[in-house]
């Protein structure tokens, strides 16, 4: 299986971080910087219906991503921030039979007795700049609301095997069909991000509660690459795949993602300028991949959510 590292930029670190008791007790006009690490998990394959529930894994795909960021203390409650961050995950699974009844539109025909193995790479990067202002201080408690803009590169990349036991079509009994199908799908778009983040100080311990929520809406270029290849075991002869999955055909179109994020958080002060905060968070991604032709009711949106563990520190 192939697999994938990429770098990711992604801005859910710029949703709870500020909260921090770190940022609060934050140096007038000075800087604050912000390291995160995740654990992420993806949205199962199975849920994407790339194969059939007999005998397949339901587990979720596993990857980690790593942010940066720094903010600008202003002045007047206002402040600037950038971002960047690194993410990819990582996704494979095994039927043992798929789609005994054949694929949705009887695009490859029955399959009863046949195995499907799947293989998926999901990265994305998000670039972010953001101004926020703080409108509501208190004593224990700090509300900071922020826009800005928000650059997301989202690829999906899926290899599909699907080993025909010989009872479907274009197979005979007496010969098995083996289908190889990739297909790359990737969006690259910029628009509007907005959100809060709010931290509440527990007494006066060294530990208090962060989170945050963002919106952001993307507009930009979205394009797909599928390549499918078939034959015949007992022969090694080359057979067309079925005309309606177009392989090797590319498309490219307009498309609108709506992204939403937003994670909460244990805040435990180290000194009167450093916190580390534990926490989790998750994302959504909508209509962020093309819907393929080859299965019916792929899925078009992409969820990933894990532990996350950050060091703030002001100077």
């Amino acid at each position: 299986m192939r697999k994938i590292l990429t770098a990711s930029v992604s801005s859910l670190a710029l949703i709870g971080a500020l909260a921090s008791p770190a940022y609060s007790e934050g140096v007038e006009n000075g800087y604050t910087l912000e390291l995160e690490g995740r654990i992420l998990f993806g949205l199962p394959i199975e849920a994407r219906d790339y194969d059939d529930e007999a005998g397949s894994s339901e587990d979720y795909g596993v990857g980690g991503q790593g942010s940066i960021r720094i903010l600008h203390d202003l002045g007047n409650r206002m402040d600037v921030a950038f971002g960047v961050s690194a993410a990819f995950i990582q996704d494979h699974e095994q039927a043992v039979d798929y789609f005994p009844t054949g694929l949705p539109g009887s695009r490859f025909g029955a399959g009863s007795g046949g195995s499907s193995e799947i293989s998926s790479d999901v990265n994305f990067q998000t670039l972010d700049v953001e101004l926020g202002r703080t409108v509501n201080t208190q004593a224990s408690t700090e509300l900071r609301l922020f826009g800005g803009l928000r650059a997301l590169h989202f690829s999906d990349n899926t290899e599909v095997t699907l080993n025909d036991a010989g009872t479907g079509v274009p197979s005979t009994t007496a010969t098995r069909n083996l289908t190889d199908i990739e297909i790359d799908n990737r969006f690259f778009g910029v628009g509007p991000r907005a959100g809060l983040e709010i931290s509440h100080a527990l007494g006066q311990s060294a530990f208090g509660l962060s989170g945050g929520f963002a919106v952001a809406v993307l507009a930009g270029s979205m394009d797909v690459d599928t390549s499918a290849s078939s034959m015949i075991i007992s022969t090694l002869a080359s057979i067309p795949v079925p005309n309606d999955f177009n392989p090797g055909s590319g498309r490219s179109s307009f498309g609108v993602v709506l992204n939403v994020e937003g994670d909460i958080g244990l805040d435990i002060a180290v000194s009167d300028s450093s916190s580390v905060t534990l926490g989790y968070q998750a994302e959504y991604f909508q209509n962020v991949r093309h819907r393929t032709d080859i299965f019916a009711s792929d899925s078009a949106d992409y969820l990933s959510h894990g532990p996350f563990a950050r060091w703030t520190s002001s100077f």
